[in-house]
């Protein structure tokens, strides 16, 4: 501890005393070192030790002077005051006090004892009182204790008005007893008019402090008038004491029912009590009917409750009042006497809580108490928090007047036949045992209040759950496309339960008709998917077949399966869908046009769906019945729900099961008529392009019963270069099973813009389709690929991607996104984008590209398309998306220290989120956190962690190993989330320095000494810093290879200047931030001979020789 700086010059031949030290520990032992120095700092190994010590006094004042009490005499200055404190604690222990005053707080004297000095109170008590006397009335005084002890000449501080030991300053006036306050009314009062009464009064009229005031009471019987015969008492509390008010008005409980009294105050302060006030008025508590012990709730039923109490003697009337969380109108009803049940008639909805109250009256008013009781409502966050192969382990909220609950269960969706799953509990978690494995359930939770209501009939929101370790069945299965030997499905995982990583899909041939269940043990012919949808290919001219999906992870499948998919037949769609033409007249409509399919059964009808462009359905027709032979032209008058739309029509082919091909044949009412002869590609679009082709997507149509293909051919222009060209001819129309064919544009130019434009062959003539199908612009570009996330925060999202190498240079990328809400589908829809941001290609061909998208919305998921542009403008399909959740991850990853094969690090919280002003929803939070540590044979993850925390320890680390820290958040559905691209730690594990020293100290040098066992290949790293703004390391070799003492030599110091100094260990280039320190070094040279020259209570002097040398 530095106790004093002292401004010498250089005397080497002087002994004297240098300095003095105060305010030094008493009756304490003290070792003392001197250190010279200069205007920058100071020495660090100082001269030679001086033994010394104080004298004992105690240090530690009184804390809790306070006044008990006033003494008032006759006449006006011979007052007293009591005082009260208890003794300090600690050593040297208080043995003996002081007391001293002043009227102005400034000038203190100490209160004098009987021989005119000072009066001492000697005692080992640990509450002290103590009467100061001779104070005048109606004035202020200030007191303050002084401690003492049994050291020094007296055991006090020999200066009364700079102890350091003295008490709080207590004020005190010196007051006369209060006069008479003035009685006020009293009345009968709530909570309990049949025993409160409610006394007022004014203060008294002469200004006296007031700290309380009692009331006396008379009892005056039961009569009809007041009959005062006993004498007055002081009103007690309930727990036998004087009962004190602090103002006005008062109440007065505990009284008898239907008693009169009359009542008297008088105020009170430490000197006393004063008068007591007039008698009041006198006053009578009521008598009305004490309230209903018990209320409560006996039956629950839908569209009533029914309530019951017991009975009130004396009572007359009843008056039932409720409230409740749906608008109840009356709100309440008066009931007589003899009526203690009730039936109230509503209309139950949930959610539903009502609080019942009933007042019992004698026809003069209603007592005030009331029983009330409480329906609570059902409760929340219901929620599963564990499972096995024979439990599950739920959670809940309760509503706050519930004290018990019962989980329970049905087999049915609709919760028919439920009964309860486990005993009644009164805690909010509990685990439903005995359940057969891999069988669904389905629970509620209800809630009631022991001894008082019954259970609420809606009880907790409904879970279904499975006694499993396995994922959960699969929902929304649903047929997406089928053809005449192929059915394609697609389904959502469930949403709770272990998350699934594979699903079995099964099927089996049903015989018609198809109104038998299938059990699971029936199906076969498994194919397993990682996917979320399927393709069952080889299916033989089946009538009809049933499908069921089965969610799986390592631990094998599930066996409830999904809700089975009846009577699916593989049936293909219509071909050569077109609008033949429109009616006239006021029943307008639209004749259209179709082929059966070509391969497969023949459908025993057809569906047609009118949409609009977006998609919106209008209807759906009637089953128009085939006609003719089994490949006969098909057709059939569509009335329009409105004139001028442009509408989409979907044929959909139907199985003798029953069952409509889902896909359809579309066809548009705005399309222009081909010729009979010239097949109809209904659209085409720029699918992908790459580094010298282009890709084309084309719905087509068949060119009719005759044949499945048709031929058509490429054309394009070069305006840049004024040329046209046509590509080779190719087949379209071959795939029946698929709604778009592609086709590639190869060996193209890669610096300029095409116009392409498809056209249909016709025997030796070629048919243009360019008023259906449009003029496609496009570029042949290397376009970019992997998008990733590279971090992300609560508000921004870091992505990266490899641009192209070949062909001509991408000029910009443009990125567009939207955010997803809970209803989207999961996959990503190009036609919901409502934002877009354009980037410059940064760097060389090849070379990564970085974007940081900012300004989104915490916890909403977004979905990310990327499209390059080229020199000319076009912009390329998006050649990769991804879907990402801003979320708050960790920042400021960084080493905090190594210590050997331990190495701790420190992070900033999501919770604090530089990126966010505002508080962030509970979802934009981490579930927790990962650290990963790698090295080049093994990962270690260390959590999950804590979101609230900000570092950790990781031990075990073998040292001198290079490892990888990558730190991770954690969402609560799993995902694995990083925050920044410097997130990656590179630390090697070593050991810490310890005993920092200097072996020896020059003018501008020092020689440092630690002790440390550095690994091969390890050096000392040294980091100087001095007062002025510069810093700079050091390396050091291992002076003893063999041994733990290591020797650095830093030179070229200034003698001018102090130093900071850090060793550490470093390999490499990890190092310990912390390593160890040496602060304020100076190199000067030392003093000598130092000794103690004085001392007393608390102060030693001390002397020394100045160091020869010329540095002062």
């Amino acid at each position: 501890i530095e106790l004093a700086r002292h401004t010498y010059t250089s005397n080497s031949d002087g002994i004297e005393c240098r300095t003095t030290l105060t305010s030094l520990p008493p009756a304490t032992i003290l070792l003392f070192q001197v250190f010279c120095g200069n205007d920058f700092g100071f020495e660090q190994l100082g001269s030679n030790l001086q033994l010394g010590s104080t004298i004992a006094l105690p240090s530690r004042p009184v804390s809790d002077l306070r006044l008990l009490s006033i003494s008032l005499s006759l006449n006006r200055s011979n007052s007293s005051v009591l005082l009260s404190w208890s003794r300090p604690l600690g050593w040297p222990q208080v043995t003996r006090y002081y007391v001293s005053y002043s009227q102005d707080n400034s000038s203190w004297t100490p209160a004098p004892g009987a021989g005119g000095g000072r009066d001492i109170i000697a005692t080992d008590n640990s509450t002290v009182t103590h009467w100061i006397s001779e104070l005048s009335r109606r004035s202020f005084y200030f007191f303050r204790v002084h401690v003492g002890g049994q050291d020094g000449v007296d055991g006090f501080f020999p200066n009364t008005l700079l102890d350091p030991t003295t008490s709080n300053v207590l004020e005190v006036f010196v007051s006369d007893v209060p006069s008479r306050p003035v009685i006020g009314a009293a009345a009968p009062a709530p909570p309990d008019r049949n025993s409160v009464l409610q006394l007022s009064w004014s203060r008294p009229v002469i200004d006296s402090p007031v700290t309380s005031y009692s009331v006396r009471v008379w009892t005056c019987g039961n009569g009809a008038s007041p009959t005062c015969s006993s004498p007055p008492a002081l009103f007690l509390s309930p727990d036998g004491q004087v009962a004190t008010f602090p103002a006005s008005p008062g109440l007065l409980s505990g009284l008898a029912r239907g008693t009169w009294y009359k009542l008297q105050v008088a105020a009170r302060n430490l000197a006393g009590e004063g008068a007591w006030s007039d008698n009041s008025s006198a006053v009578r508590t009521l008598s009305l009917p004490s309230a209903v012990r018990e209320l409560n709730i006996t039956e629950i039923r839908v569209n009533s409750i029914v309530l019951s109490w017991s009975p009130s003697p004396g009572s007359s009337y009843y008056k039932l009042v409720w409230t409740a969380s749906q608008p109840l109108s009356p709100s309440f009803v008066v009931l007589p006497a003899s009526q203690t049940q009730y039936q109230h008639n509503f209309v139950l909805v949930d959610p539903l809580q009502v609080t019942y109250t009933v007042f019992a009256g004698d026809g003069t008013a209603y007592e005030d108490e009331g029983r009330t009781v409480v329906l609570p409502s059902a409760a929340d966050n219901f929620q599963i928090l564990a499972g096995s192969q024979t439990s599950v382990t739920f959670s809940w909220t309760p509503n706050p007047a519930a004290n018990l609950f019962q989980i329970r269960f049905s087999r049915s969706p609709s919760f028919d036949n439920s009964r309860p799953a486990a005993p009644e509990t009164s805690l909010t978690q509990q685990t439903v045992a005995g359940l057969l494995p891999d069988k669904l359930y389905f629970f509620k939770v209800f809630s009631r209040t022991a001894g008082v209501t019954p259970y609420e009939i809606f009880g907790s929101r409904l879970l279904n759950a499975t006694a499993s370790d396995l994922p959960l069945p699969v929902l929304s299965l649903l047929v997406t496309s089928t053809s005449a030997s192929e059915i394609s499905l697609r389904w959502s995982p469930a949403l709770l339960g272990p998350r699934p990583t594979k699903f079995r899909v099964l099927w089996a041939s049903q015989p018609l008709p198809c109104n038998a269940s299938m059990a699971p043990v029936e199906f076969g012919n498994p194919l397993e998917t990682e996917a979320q949808e399927a393709t069952i290919t080889g299916i033989e001219q089946e009538e009809a077949v049933a499908l069921v999906v089965f969610a799986g992870n390592l631990r094998g499948f599930e066996q409830v399966g999904s809700p089975v998919l009846s009577c699916v037949a593989p049936i293909a769609p219509v071909t050569q869908a077109r609008v033949r033409g429109a009616a006239a007249g006021s029943l307008q409509g639209v004749t259209l046009e179709w082929r059966p399919p070509a391969e497969g059964r023949q459908p025993t009808a057809y569906r047609i769906s009118v949409l609009s462009r977006m998609g919106a359905k209008f209807f759906d027709s009637s089953d128009v019945l085939h006609n003719g032979a089994r490949h006969s032209l098909q057709s059939a008058f569509v009335p329009l729900p409105q004139p001028g739309l442009l509408l989409l029509f979907s044929i959909h082919s139907k199985s003798a099961s029953g069952f409509y091909e889902p896909s359809g044949g579309t066809t548009a009412s705005g399309d222009a008529l081909l010729s009979a002869a010239a097949p109809t590609p209904s659209s085409w679009r720029v699918s992908r392009v790459s580094w010298n082709s282009v890709t084309f997507a084309a719905r087509v149509e068949g060119q009719g019963a005759n044949s499945s293909c048709f031929s058509a051919r490429l054309y394009y222009q070069i305006p840049s270069r004024l040329i046209d060209g046509e590509l080779s001819s190719f087949q379209l129309g071959c795939n029946q099973t698929s709604s778009e064919e592609e086709v590639t544009a190869t060996g193209l130019a890669n610096d300029v813009l095409y116009l392409f434009t498809l056209r249909v062959l016709v025997g030796d003539a070629v048919f243009s389709s360019s008023l259906l199908l449009p003029t496609l612009q496009a570029s042949a570009l290397d376009v970019p690929s992997s998008l990733s996330v590279l971090g992300v925060t609560s508000s921004s999202v870091l992505l990266a991607w490899k641009s192209g190498v070949r062909g001509a240079r991408v000029l910009e990328y443009v990125l567009e996104y939207y955010a997803m809400n809970s209803s989207s589908s999961s996959s990503i829809d190009e036609t919901l984008v409502t934002n877009r941001i354009v980037a410059l290609h940064a760097g060389g061909p090849g070379e990564p590209q970085r974007l940081n998208v900012s300004s989104l919305s915490p916890a909403v998921r977004y979905a990310f398309l990327l499209r390059a542009r080229s020199l000319s403008g076009w912009e390329a399909p998006a050649s990769a998306s991804l879907t990402v959740t801003p979320i708050a991850t960790p920042t400021d990853l960084a080493v905090a220290s190594i210590r050997g094969g331990e190495v701790s690090v420190a992070w900033t919280s999501p919770r604090l989120d530089p990126y966010s002003s505002s508080s962030l929803p509970p979802a934009a939070i981490p579930a927790s956190l990962l650290l990963l540590v790698r090295n080049s044979t093994l990962e270690q993850r260390v959590g999950p962690l804590s979101v609230a925390s900000s570092s950790v320890v990781v031990s075990g680390l073998t040292v001198s190993s290079s490892y990888q820290l990558e730190l991770l958040s954690l969402t609560s559905s799993g995902d694995e989330l990083r925050s920044d691209p410097n997130r990656l730690l590179q630390v090697v594990p070593l050991p810490r320095p310890s005993s920092l020293a200097i072996s020896s100290m020059h003018e501008t040098s020092l020689l440092l000494l630690c002790d440390v066992a550095l690994p091969a290949g390890a050096q000392l790293l040294v980091q100087v810093s001095s007062s002025l703004p510069q810093r700079y390391n050091e390396t050091c070799s291992p002076s003893q290879p063999q041994g733990t003492l290591q020797l650095c030599q830093l030179t070229g110091l200034s003698p001018q200047l102090v130093y900071n100094i850090t060793i550490s260990s470093t390999f490499l280039s990890s190092y310990d931030p912390l390593g160890v320190s040496l602060l304020h070094v100076s190199p000067v040279e030392l003093p000598v001979n130092v000794s103690a020259c004085y001392v007393n209570v608390s102060e030693i002097s001390l002397r020394w020789l100045a160091p020869d040398a010329t540095v002062t």
